[in-house]
């Protein structure tokens, strides 16, 4: 009995270990100075202890090690661009592609209801106490206040 709860224990550990995870969604599209994205749910936080997010929509997060980082934004007439930054050095930079619309083949003319978009997933190394933060920006667009897009990003312990 004793070894089959030692082999349980273990294999949850290793579950665990796998299913370090959280996500924040940007769903109003509030954005502060220089284009900084104040996150306004956290959907999903396996590990509360690991990652913490701060009133300020900085994202601390606590263990060192490597993450996969996955984001996808969306704005409407409008091609995004993001950028993460970790301990304010630049880590990671996306934009869409030349076309970058959703909804509609490479041939056809873009419709009212068509969306711009820009995703990626990134593998970074954090240190202990890493401060992540993204900002975002499409073309013609204030540096704060209300933009019409939203978008994600999710982290997972490797």
């Amino acid at each position: 009995m004793k070894t089959s709860f030692e082999e349980q224990t273990s294999l949850n550990e290793v579950l665990c270990a796998e299913n370090c995870v959280a996500r924040w969604l940007w769903k109003g599209g509030s954005i502060t100075g220089k284009g900084a994205v104040h996150w306004d749910i956290e959907s999903v936080n396996t590990c509360p202890e690991n990652y913490l997010l701060q009133p300020e929509g900085d994202i601390v997060v606590e263990a060192a090690g490597l993450y996969e980082l996955s984001l996808a934004f969306f704005s409407k007439k409008r091609r995004p661009s993001v950028k993460v930054y970790l301990n304010e050095q630049l880590s990671v930079s996306a934009a869409p592609l030349a076309k970058g619309r959703c909804g509609h083949d490479e041939g056809d003319e873009p419709h009212a209801a068509s969306l711009f978009k820009v995703s990626a997933v990134e593998f970074i190394v954090i240190p202990a106490k890493g401060v992540l933060n993204l900002n975002f920006t499409a073309e013609g667009l204030a540096a704060q206040g209300l933009v019409p897009a939203e978008g994600f990003m999710g982290l997972r312990k490797l």
